[in-house]
This record gives C-alpha cells, sequence and structure tokens, in this order.
C-alpha cells in the first residue's frame, strides 16, 4: 500500500463548475443555431446541406455531453 500513488485528476475540481457552465453554454447556443437553421429553410428548397446538419449536430452534443458530465462532477456525482 505504501508503494501505491493516489490518482489525481488532470482537472482541478475546482474549475468544474466554470466548465459545466461554458461547456453547456456552448452546446445550447449550437443546438439552437441547428434548430433555427433547421426551421428557417425554405419550404421550396429541396436540397439539403447533410454535412452542415450533421456536423453542427456533432459538435453540438459533443460539448453538451461534457458540459452535462462536469455538471455531475461539480455536483458530486462521479460517474
Amino acid at each position: 500500500m505504501d508503494s501505491m500513488v493516489r490518482y489525481a485528476s488532470p482537472i482541478n475540481p475546482a474549475i468544474y463548475p466554470h466548465l459545466a457552465t461554458v461547456l453547456s453554454l456552448i452546446g445550447i447556443l449550437l443546438a439552437s443555431w441547428f434548430f433555427v437553421f433547421e426551421v428557417s429553410r425554405p419550404k421550396d428548397q429541396k436540397e439539403r446541406v447533410i454535412f452542415k446538419e450533421l456536423s453542427v449536430s456533432l459538435i453540438s452534443s459533443i460539448f453538451l455531453g461534457f458540459g452535462i458530465l462536469f455538471i455531475f462532477l461539480s455536483a458530486g456525482i462521479y460517474v
């Protein structure tokens, strides 16, 4: 037991709430931009820009996922 080293997080736990706020805010902004982009497209435009839709939704989901992870960590729920 004496030779074992205690695990230390690579990210300081004091900044978990700040990371949660920033990452969630970025994810929500990207998700709302994606929603506005989908709703405001003209009806006569049949052509979809699938790469732009997938990239914005992927980036938004990544930011929201990490934001939720840091929300859990800042609340003391270690996942």
